[in-house]
């Protein structure tokens, strides 16, 4: 006995729902740890109690809604506002010096900036 034959609006279905998990999944990452655990396990458990699903209507409804809370989610976060960043300068990475290496020079530049290495450098 075959599989039966999916529709393309199952496709597209999932690739929305995939897509709005995503999503999720990168508003809530800058909460704290403890924060972000707690929502991505009540975000999960959402999805899966919509797992299956087949009505279209029904699907369309739990993306209608998935989008709604979306857009709760976002508030919050934007609320709490953002986790304490590490150590972080101001400096672009052009500016950041290099540990010093047995080639003095020799080798290319691993940040790719031209003219660091021998010809170029003189002492």
């Amino acid at each position: 006995m075959s599989k039966p034959f999916l529709s393309l609006a199952y496709f597209v279905n999932r690739s929305q729902v995939l897509k709005q998990y995503r999503t999720y999944l990168r508003e809530i990452r800058m909460l704290e740890k403890d924060a972000r655990k707690d929502m991505r396990l009540s975000i999960r458990a959402k999805f899966e109690e919509a797992k299956y699903l087949q009505d279209p209507h029904l699907v369309k409804q739990a993306i209608a809604y998935g989008n709604a809370q979306l857009q709760h989610v976002r508030e919050l976060v934007n609320s709490v506002g953002t986790r304490p960043q590490k150590n972080v300068s101001n400096s672009t990475w052009i500016e950041q010096v290099n540990e010093e290496s047995e080639d003095n020079g020799a080798m290319d530049d691993v940040r790719g900036r031209i003219g660091a290495g021998w010809p170029w450098q003189k002492k």
